[in-house]
Formats: structure tokens, C-alpha cells, sequence
């Protein structure tokens, strides 16, 4: 009310955190029970976000989500990630740990790589900006772009994508250190529409 001068009764802002990431296709929600683990959405009373835009702030320390598919995917396969490297820390950006067949997107040695049993590393560096990655898993076929950067002929390994799977934490444990604004997984070879679906996602993220 105006003129109310009391902020000492009013409390501090607060943080707050997700327990659930719905999944807006079917029934495969990422949800996390342990406080915890769970990432932030609310810093401080105000929203996370990224280029204006919401965004899931893991911690790099504990924080992941679990789910789950109906079934297990064979390859081909694609997976679209919009995300904000924090500039320390794992980038580990699915895994099927604990569970196998396993494939993982990931950075290694400073690049982004594919594994599906063996390793598929891209030329595209990892920074800290925003980015679009398009991952297709299909054998020596295999794809990863980044922002429209793509490379071809990855060659990660033939192993399929387990149908339970982390956000978040990969084998080690690992747990990744970002914010992570968008999923998307296809149990098809996406790579021929690759081009309109970053145009797509692009247009909302900017």
C-alpha cells in the first residue's frame, strides 16, 4: 500500500525451482523429487531467462533431471538442444546413464561430439553464448551442428538411445554446468529438415 515503509516484514526476495519439465508432445515429463538436485527458475524473486527468454539454470554441481520413453530408439535418431554454456564446468547434454544401449551429446576437448558407443567429436567449439545443437545419430551418417555450422560423417558408434535417460548428469557422475531453454528429441533422422527446424526455433529464441 503507498506509504508503507515496513520492509523489514515484507521478506527477501526468493529462489525458486523446478520440479517437473513438462513435455508438451506426449506423456515423457523430466521431473526431479530432491530439492536438492532440482535446477532454478526464480533467482533472487526474478525469473531466470536467456535473450528474454525462460531458462532452467543448472548448477554444475548436483542438479539433473530424469525421464523416460515409452520405448528405447534404435538408430537414426535427432535431438535439438537450446542452451547457454556458463563458461566453467561439464557440458554434458543428455545421457542415457545409468541405463544402456546409451548414446551421449557432449563436449570433448573443447568441441561438441557425439558417442553411441565409440566417439564422434565435431569441429564446432563450445563457447558461452546461446546456442541451436542439432545432433543426428545415424552411424557413420552421423550430424552435429551448431547454429547452422554443421558437420557431417561423425561416425559416433551404432548403439541406440535407452528409453530411460538424465538432463543434465551424465556417467561419472557428471553434471552439467548451463542454462537450458528447449529439448527436443525425434526417433527419426531429422537431418534433412534440419535447416527450417533451426529457422523454426531461431524465430522464437532470436
Amino acid at each position: 500500500a503507498s506509504g508503507y515503509t515496513d520492509v523489514d516484514s515484507l521478506g527477501s526476495a526468493q529462489d525458486a525451482f523446478v520440479t517437473t519439465w513438462y513435455d508438451q508432445a506426449g506423456s515423457n515429463d523430466a521431473t526431479q523429487t530432491t530439492a536438492a538436485n532440482q535446477p532454478k527458475i526464480v533467482s533472487s524473486g526474478a525469473l531466470v531467462t536467456e535473450n528474454g527468454k525462460v531458462a532452467l539454470d543448472f548448477d554444475g554441481t548436483s542438479d539433473f533431471f530424469n525421464s523416460s520413453l515409452s520405448a528405447g530408439i534404435s538408430q537414426p535418431n535427432s535431438f535439438v538442444f537450446v542452451n547457454k554454456y556458463k563458461g566453467s564446468g561439464a557440458l554434458d547434454l543428455i545421457d542415457n546413464y545409468p541405463s544402456s544401449p546409451r548414446q551421449l551429446v557432449h563436449e570433448s576437448s573443447g568441441v561438441y561430439a557425439l558417442f553411441a558407443g565409440s566417439g564422434g567429436a565435431s569441429s564446432n567449439a563450445v563457447d558461452s553464448n546461446q546456442n541451436i545443437i542439432f545432433a543426428t545419430f545415424n552411424g557413420s551418417s552421423s550430424e552435429l551442428s551448431l547454429n547452422g555450422n554443421n558437420d557431417t560423417g561423425l561416425n559416433p558408434g551404432t548403439a541406440g538411445f535407452a528409453s530411460t535417460f538424465e538432463i543434465g548428469r551424465s556417467f561419472g557422475p557428471v553434471f552439467s554446468n548451463y542454462k537450458y531453454q528447449e529439448l527436443i528429441i525425434y526417433n527419426t533422422d531429422k537431418s534433412a529438415l534440419r535447416t527450417a527446424i533451426e529457422g523454426n526455433i531461431n524465430g522464437r529464441f532470436s
